[in-house]
Formats: structure tokens, sequence, C-alpha cells
């Protein structure tokens, strides 16, 4: 947006503002245009109007969209609380959460919370599946012996 044209809404109070973090600096898009910004942001102005705001964390290949109105003279707060799963898995395989498969990664983030993790030997020889833990900012070893402990 034209910063003349942003002075001129802001003189009428057509903003209202949006607080962004995550457990990890991420960058931030607003309706898929990046904002040149990495959380935590205190107040990211917005006119008035829905937006889809994204938080992206591409270190850990993530990426989370949060759909929101703002409200002139408003503050609001966005928090996507995730953490890191460190994969060191031999023989390597096959990661999925919640049936989506999370790729061939050394390290992955996820939403914080309970995750059904199946993990399957690239050889087809080991496959396990267990209630995964992912505590917000903080990052969890996933290898073959912890896996076969939480087993069911």
């Amino acid at each position: 947006m034209p910063q003349k044209i942003r002075r001129l809404i802001r003189d009428k109070s057509l903003f209202g503002t949006v607080g962004v973090n995550a457990s990890y600096p991420s960058d931030v898009w607003v309706n898929g245009q990046y904002v040149g910004l990495v959380t935590p942001i205190a107040k990211l102005e917005l006119p008035h109007g829905t937006y889809a705001i994204t938080v992206v964390n591409a270190r850990y290949h993530l990426a989370r969209q949060f759909h929101t109105e703002v409200v002139s003279g408003r503050h609001q707060a966005i928090v996507f609380p995730f953490g890191v799963l460190r994969v060191s898995l031999q023989p390597w395989a096959r990661i999925t959460a919640g049936g989506r498969d999370l790729g061939l990664w050394d390290e992955l983030g996820l939403p914080a919370g309970m995750h059904e993790l199946v993990v399957t030997s690239h050889d087809g020889k080991k496959k396990a599946q267990a209630d995964w833990k992912i505590a917000a900012g903080q990052t969890s070893e996933l290898t073959w012996e912890r896996l076969e402990r939480k087993a069911p």
C-alpha cells in the first residue's frame, strides 16, 4: 500500500494492530505478500479488514496460516507455538504425522501438542507408530529406540 494512502487511512483511524509471535523466529506474510518482518512482532498495523497471516519458518520446514479480522483501533495477538523434532534414525525412514508426510529432514518443526507418528524405514524392515508430544520451543529427538519404548 503506498505511503500516501497509508497516511490518509491512519488519519481516519481505520487501522488496527496485530502482534505476531512464534516459538522460533519466523517470517511473516500477509495475504500472500512477504512483509519483511520476523517474529516477534509487537504491532503490525493493518487497515480494517480480513487477512490471512502466514508464519513461515524455513529452517524447520514449517508454515501455518491464520485468518483474522482486523478491527480499527483494536489490538490482537497471533501466537504460533511449535517445537522441533530432531530426526536421528538409522536406517533412515519416512515419517508421517496424522497421515501427512513430513519429508526427509534432519530437523523439522511441528505445532505444539500430541502427534501420531508413523515411521517406516526406507528398506521396509522397521516400522513404528507412537503418540509423540511436541513442546513449544523445545527440541525432541526421534530415534528407533525411543519409538520402540513409546509403541503401544
